[in-house]
């Protein structure tokens, strides 16, 4: 009788699944399928390993049927079971020589009865080797940060609420912690009761519980570390696990949230705007005026300063600053694409021609300012020209004022326009050039104009002459 060249035998169909007249049962081996009437289907195949083994200090060789539920499956895993056998085995299978200390036949067992269990199979072991291979909620946090970093965009806000992802949550499975799971861990259930806590957590500090901004905030950080599973393709499985834009009702507050923007007295900011001596007090408080955001008003370069075919100044804001670094980013809050166009009346037209005078890419100075820069400047000159305002007032505020203004001298809808300038058609889509930008926001400016009068006209300091300092050129 020929020996066996190989120590694994050739898998073969075993198990089969017969269908018949909408029912199934199941026999093994091919000749009991073959005696059946009905659809055969194979869902386990069978080969045999033969391992050497060693009791009471005999050497001898045991058939071993192995199982899988597809042929290469099965080889597989008889292989990795002859691989894991304490012995060395010769080609012809006539002798097992020792390789390592006897085995015992209890630990022999064991290891056969725990390849053969379902838990411990080579698909199983795959899929739990990928799972240990993902990720978990705070390192794709970190990733998140580290890749916003990477482009200059501020991370201040994510790393003040990554704590919150390692805060003790309760759950129907018991108390976990977002951050440490995994993310094929993570349902939906997890992170509606990680919101819910983050939304009923009461501060040490002041005893209340988080604002509806932080909360978003928070919620933001998982977002945007959420989509970091786009990038790879593996982890990409888990992304539509998980929901956010099903939350808002956790943390909502059934009325709005009252915001108190209170209007600045006219005479005391025109006092205020008489009071600049220098080229980037002018610049700034022209700006101001025009309703400009903070962190926009640092921003304006000059050639955002632009005149139409009558001679006007127009300002088409494209950017703003960061908070923490002070660094010029191209974009605004109502976003960049937005046909928005700002008049400037002849008053702030001669602050702008001081503003000039210190040259430079930007009308407040030669580099952006932040919203900080600008509060204090305002401060200052609201010092020097003796003004003193109201507890609560601040320069925030100013461009509220200005747009109740112009609410009041040219109406309500080109007051809108004037402060936003949003898209009324469907192309909002489509990503501009700055080339069709500004042809959009000269087409635009028609918005800015009330029974033929450029609303900046109107304005109660339209008419002023601002009252260049006496201060030696250059």
């Amino acid at each position: 009788m020929a020996r066996r060249k190989s120590p694994i035998s050739e898998p073969h169909p075993h198990r089969f699944r017969i269908t018949r007249n909408k029912t199934y049962f199941y026999v093994e081996g091919r000749k009991a399928a073959e005696r059946e009437v009905g659809r055969k289907d194979c869902i386990t195949w069978r080969c045999y390993v033969h391992l050497p083994t060693g009791v009471n200090g005999k050497m001898g060789l045991k058939r071993t049927a192995v199982y899988g539920g597809t042929s290469e499956e099965c080889k597989q895993k008889a292989e990795a079971l002859a691989r894991s056998a304490p012995f060395v085995l010769d080609v012809n299978l006539h002798q097992a020589r020792i390789g390592l200390e006897t085995i015992a036949a209890k630990d022999f067992a064991w290891a056969l009865a725990a390849h053969e269990d379902p838990n411990n199979s080579l698909s199983t072991s795959i899929k739990r080797a990928k799972s240990a291979a993902l990720p978990t909620v705070r390192q794709l946090a970190e990733q998140a940060i580290q890749r916003k970093a990477s482009l200059n965009k501020n991370t201040n806000s994510d790393r003040a609420h990554l704590s919150k992802l390692e805060w003790a949550v309760s759950h129907k499975d018991g108390k976990f912690k977002l951050g440490r799971l995994k993310v094929d861990e993570v349902t939906q259930s997890h992170l509606v009761a990680w919101v819910t806590t983050v939304t009923n957590h009461v501060s040490k500090h002041t005893g209340q519980t988080l604002s509806e901004h932080s909360v978003e905030l928070a919620i933001a950080l998982v977002k945007v570390a959420w989509n970091e599973l786009l990038h790879d393709e593996e982890q990409a499985k888990c992304f539509d696990s998980l929901r956010f834009d099903s939350l808002g009702s956790l943390f909502r507050r059934a009325t709005p949230r009252e915001v108190d923007r209170r209007l600045l007295d006219i005479d005391k900011l025109l006092t205020v705007a008489d009071a600049a001596s220098s080229p980037q007090e002018a610049g700034v408080l022209a700006l101001l005026l025009m309703g400009l955001r903070m962190n926009e008003v640092g921003a304006v370069r000059w050639e955002d300063v632009t005149t139409d075919e009558h001679g006007r100044l127009w300002v088409e804001p494209i950017g703003s600053t960061s908070a923490s670094r002070r660094q010029w980013r191209p974009r605004t809050k109502p976003g960049w694409r937005e046909n928005r166009t700002i008049p400037v009346s002849d008053f702030q037209r001669q602050m702008l021609d001081l503003a000039r005078q210190a040259g430079g890419e930007f009308v407040c100075g030669p580099s952006p300012c932040s919203s900080s820069d600008v509060a204090k400047i305002f401060q200052d000159l609201s010092r020097r020209a003796g003004v003193c305002w109201s507890k609560g007032d601040h320069c925030k505020f100013l461009r509220h004022t200005v747009l109740s203004t112009v609410s009041e001298v040219a109406g309500e809808l080109v007051a809108e326009q004037w402060g936003h300038q949003k898209h009324r058609d469907t192309m909002l889509s489509r990503v501009y050039d700055l080339r069709q930008v500004r042809a959009k926001r000269r087409a635009a400016r028609q918005n800015l104009f009330a029974n033929g009068t450029c609303a900046s006209d109107l304005l109660p300091w339209a008419t002023r002459t601002f009252a260049r300092p006496h201060s030696k050129s250059g």
